[in-house]
């Protein structure tokens, strides 16, 4: 018996329990590390809205008797930059420098409707540059502001030219006694570098079709060709033109007193006359002389019986519109023409795609997708997830790569094979690339003022083999073939490879034709006339038929409903970025920005200001043939 008991195996303990209990430990550890994930970021929240309640301001309202102060900023633009939300609540709404007109044209609509706002207040101090589509939109705004019954007045210490065709809008002009009010035209103007390029041994290898194609001139000419300034001069001409019927017709003054004071100034001027701002007010583009510490009573003095004086409530732009920007913008269409579809919605949504700045491409995550610059093809590609009813595709942009602006045509032919029709409306600029992208729409509208064309295609490469056998350095080896494709900046680029690329230019430049063809229903021989690369300001792009009519971003969208049927519609601003609930509520409780130092706002601005611009300059890359408009100023 004990020999059996001792024999006897120890029992050993099932593993199934050793298994579920290494389960449940784990199940307990990860609620543990939940749980207290959970704490500290409640406890981070927590701490937050305490410390944005000790910091708090005043929550942005509009007050009772207020005085609406329009101030751009340096430029302005159809779409404001994206900004990481958090960023721009640290930093302030002006991060960019820019201002957005969509934004601007729907406060001034929203205050010209509210009885708190008495008075607009325009100081266009900051304003470096707008364009004349941009002026008549805001313009448009401002007459209806007008119409309201409020008055508008503007003043600066000094006028510069785009400060005064902004402030030209207004009822009363006001300037500073020791001020001054400057013109100075329009030009259309780059600098040439071919003799330091071969001062410095840099070859500029250019391949381009289109004679007209301008933007290699400055690396291969000391000066602008005639063909190319030929071309120029009636466009220049025109927009100086419109520029002085628009001073004109805001100050209801000859059209010779116009062209006196802006072309003539220094002959108006008298040795025994030494105060500029006279001559202002006596031709009839000042209305009063004053300071600036005399400005607010002046201002109560002319609109006095409105209620204003120096007590008045001041509300920027810029502020007025967070009280308003998540409301809908719901319109009601316009009876549709015959050749237009009956209205037969009730209601729908049209989406505003912004086609913005120079339209590069890169490889998506994937490195099988071309995304665009401009966020145009993900927007696109959103609009028909979302079954919207029309698009109207905004266009200010001067081209850019053929490859990205061929990706963002092709989503559009993928919006209208879905039956959605897709309107162009183009901005300031809707050239080369610009009008790659826009020639298959439905419908195209342009201002007079918009400059388009440019149907032509470049490729540049410098190469430095010549700087580096001056210093010593050459460049030598076994290859496999001397017909092969191989670009190397470092040797020059062999015949055959000149050939090659010239041959890519070329093939892009025929298609350009071709989609320009297709889009437009011109024969290919006939685009061929009107494009070389040859630019064309709205007017004129309607003569050639390049667009359907001329309008204002208005009247787009009011094509775009009747197309679609709508009676009334929905106007949704893709890329339109708004912060979230949360961040709403933080930024309304909170004044952040005084915590931070003008001196360093200034300096994270400068960092990303030109962080973007080295960003956009490194999207340039050798090899790629480019369809971009070297001329398409503001003034």
């Amino acid at each position: 018996m004990n020999d059996q008991i001792e024999s006897s195996p120890p029992k050993e303990k099932p593993k199934k329990m050793n298994i579920l209990r290494r389960i449940w430990r784990g199940i307990a550890s990860v609620f543990r590390f939940l749980r207290v994930s959970a704490a500290n970021i409640l406890l981070v929240i927590v701490i937050i809205f305490i410390f944005a309640f000790l910091f708090s301001g005043p929550a942005i309202k509009v007050e009772p008797n207020s005085v609406l102060v329009f101030s751009p900023n340096q430029s302005l633009v159809e779409k404001r930059p994206n900004i990481n939300p958090w960023f721009e609540l640290l930093l302030g709404s002006t991060i960019a420098d820019v201002t957005d007109v969509h934004d601007v044209v729907a406060t001034l609509r929203h205050a010209a409707k509210n009885s708190r706002i008495l008075a607009l207040e325009i100081r266009p101090d900051s304003l470096a540059g707008v364009s004349l589509v941009h002026l008549n939109l805001i313009g448009d705004a401002l007459k209806t502001f007008s119409e309201s019954g409020k008055p508008i007045y503007a003043y600066s210490d000094e006028f510069s030219q785009s400060a005064y065709l902004l402030s030209s809008f207004a009822d009363v002009v006001y300037m500073n006694k020791l001020g001054a009010l400057s013109f100075s035209g329009l030009a259309f103007e780059s600098m040439y570098y071919k003799s330091i390029l071969e001062k410095l041994d840099i070859t500029v290898n250019t391949f381009r079709s289109g004679e007209y194609k301008s933007a290699v001139e400055p690396f291969l000419l000391d000066a602008m060709s005639d063909i190319v300034r030929e071309s120029y001069r009636p466009i220049v001409d025109q927009l100086w033109r419109a520029i002085k019927e628009l001073i004109a017709t805001n100050r209801d003054l000859e059209p010779s007193t116009v062209t006196q004071f802006t072309e003539g100034f220094a002959d108006l001027l008298d040795p025994s006359r030494s105060k500029l701002g006279k001559l202002a007010i006596e031709h009839g583009f000042v209305d009063e002389l004053i300071t600036t510490n005399t400005l607010r009573a002046a201002v109560s003095q002319e609109f006095g019986s409105d209620g204003l004086d120096e007590s008045t409530a001041r509300i920027l732009t810029e502020d007025y519109f967070h009280t308003i920007k998540d409301s809908r913008d719901v319109r009601i269409t316009e009876e549709a023409t015959a050749s237009d579809a009956p209205l037969t919605k009730r209601g729908g949504t049209i989406a505003v795609i912004t086609v913005e700045g120079a339209i590069f491409g890169w490889s998506g995550g994937d490195g099988s997708q071309l995304v665009d610059s401009t966020g145009a093809v993900e927007h696109l590609q959103l609009a028909i997830k979302e079954n919207v009813d029309a698009v109207v595709l905004r266009v200010n942009s001067p081209g850019g790569s053929v490859l990205a602006s061929e990706a963002i045509r092709l989503q559009v032919e993928a919006v209208k094979k879905q039956g959605v029709p897709v309107v162009v409306s183009m901005s300031n600029t809707a050239a080369s690339g610009g009008y790659w992208i826009s020639a298959g729409a439905d419908r195209i509208l342009a201002s007079d003022s918009t400059i388009t064309g440019s149907i032509g295609v470049f490729s540049m490469i410098p190469t430095v083999e010549e700087l580096l056998q001056r210093v010593g350095v050459n460049t030598d080896g076994v290859y496999s073939s001397d017909g092969h494709f191989r670009i190397d900046q470092t040797s020059g680029i062999s015949e055959s490879e000149g050939k090659i690329l010239q041959a890519s230019v070329d093939d892009a430049y025929d298609t350009f034709l071709e989609v320009v063809s297709n889009g437009r229903s011109i024969p290919k021989a006939e685009v061929d006339v009107i494009a070389g690369g040859r630019i064309w300001t709205g007017l004129q792009a309607l003569e050639h038929g390049l667009v359907d009519s001329l309008g204002s971003y208005d009247d787009a969208l009011e094509v775009a409903a009747n197309l679609a049927g709508l009676k009334s519609y929905v106007v949704e601003r893709y890329g339109f970025v708004r912060r979230p609930p949360f961040m709403n509520l933080l930024a309304q409780s909170s004044n952040w920005t005084p915590q931070i130092t003008p001196e360093s706002q200034r300096l994270m601005k400068r960092a990303r200001n030109t962080w973007l611009e080295v960003r956009d300059h490194l999207a340039i890359k050798p090899r790629t043939v480019y369809a971009l408009c070297q001329f398409c100023p503001d003034f």
